[in-house]
């Protein structure tokens, strides 16, 4: 949809833009979740030797939600790690907590607890050294540009109804 159309519609609306706009992004912001679950099941490893997917508990996966602002809505993962999985760790930085790495230690690679305390040590210390790749899930350009694709739809999709309407 090009300028002048969002134009048309505008004057097309009046008052009733504005609503249609939100009801659009709304509907875009739900489709944007499910589509931010399917990105964190696929995305890529964080570091050389890694597993794709961002899922290991599930925690994260479930951690995308949407929520209705005054000018359409926002997506977000209200997880509390989602900005280091998303933007990733800068090498030489502070490294993680070792009890939630000693859990996936145990949890994937089926360490006893003594045997992945120690080496959630080291794993911890390797990753403040070399740092995480970020994901990009939300933020990269394929993601964008997708998101862009349901964003247009669902709001030309709300435009087009409300225009239908009788005023």
């Amino acid at each position: 949809m090009n300028t002048s159309q969002w134009a048309r519609y505008h004057r097309q609306l009046g008052n009733r833009f504005h609503v249609a706009g939100q009801r659009g992004c709304r509907s875009a912001a739900l489709r944007v979740v499910r589509l931010m679950v399917e990105r964190t099941r696929v995305a890529m490893p964080a570091s050389d030797n890694g597993a794709e997917g961002a899922v290991n508990t599930g925690e994260f996966l479930r951690g995308w939600k949407w929520m209705a602002i005054s000018y359409g809505a926002r997506v977000m993962n209200d997880r509390p790690y989602s900005s280091v999985i998303e933007y990733g760790r800068r090498p030489g930085s502070k490294p993680p907590p070792p009890a939630p790495i000693q859990r996936w230690l145990q949890r994937r690679l089926g360490m006893d607890e003594k045997e992945a305390q120690s080496v959630a040590w080291l794993v911890a210390r390797a990753i403040g050294y070399r740092g995480l790749r970020g994901r990009a899930i939300l933020t990269g350009a394929e993601a964008t540009a997708q998101i862009e694709v349901i964003l247009e739809a669902e709001i030309s999709h709300e435009l087009r109804i409300e225009i239908a309407r009788p005023p």
